[in-house]
């Protein structure tokens, strides 16, 4: 029988059952999030480690057999994409803990988190300027 009691203990278990849905999707989402900025961060760093490693070890052109910068080019860099790599996993790592303790104190805002996806540009516009400027201008 429906009464006002029973309906009200209704609303109040299903209340309950969509904040923990909210909940868990918001700890979902952000471990996505993380894992994002994780596979980001390792596939610049690896992208680094082979341009330094195999960029100007085996290299024949004139430009490298003339000019001895040239061996140094691929190796510099190598090591600023490494770096950017491990930019992005540390700003991944500080953004996971900075959200999870936003949804354990269920302090979670409407304001986007802006500095990431400007970080992101800024690091990697800056990488294709030292890159294109390592590999052809220098």
């Amino acid at each position: 029988m429906l009464t006002k009691r029973n309906i009200e203990k209704h609303k109040s278990e299903s209340s309950q059952t969509s904040d923990d849905d909210t909940h868990l999707s918001a700890h979902l989402s952000n471990e996505r999030t993380f894992l994002s900025w994780t596979r980001t961060g390792l596939n610049i760093f690896t992208v680094g480690c082979a341009i330094g490693r195999f960029g100007g070890s085996n290299s024949s052109s004139s430009a490298s057999l003339s000019d001895p910068k040239a061996e140094k080019k691929p190796l510099i860099a190598g090591i600023i994409l490494a770096i950017i790599g491990i930019l992005c996993l540390i700003y991944g790592i500080s953004r996971f803990f900075r959200v999870y303790r936003k949804i354990k104190h269920k302090n979670l805002a409407k304001s986007p988190d802006i500095f990431g996806p400007i970080l992101s540009v800024l690091i990697l516009v800056g990488a294709l300027i030292a890159v294109l400027i390592l590999f052809f201008i220098i």
